[in-house]
């Protein structure tokens, strides 16, 4: 497969997730929820949450760290609407 038509698999893949209100997400996922075609970095995640750009993810379980759907929506509206910090 090429180059381009990898990159056009993986953006179409991207553009038609569908993120479920309760459903948990982690990290990796919300780097390309974030980044589109181009993920961001995690640290710029954990800058955004402690800047409150992004939300606080919740702990189901000692060590993992999963966000929840809705809040992920809501947040990226706010960061996209240019009102600044999701509340």
């Amino acid at each position: 497969m090429s180059t381009a038509k990898l990159l056009s698999t993986t953006a179409a893949k991207l553009s038609t997730t569908v993120i479920e209100d309760e459903g948990f997400y982690d990290l990796p996922f919300v780097c390309r929820y974030y980044g589109g075609n181009k993920p961001v970095h995690p640290a710029t995640i954990w800058r955004g949450v402690k800047a409150g750009r992004i939300p606080k993810p919740k702990e189901p379980s000692p060590n993992v760290r999963r966000w929840l759907g809705r809040e992920l929506r809501e947040s990226k509206e706010v960061i996209i609407s240019g009102s600044g910090t999701a509340a």
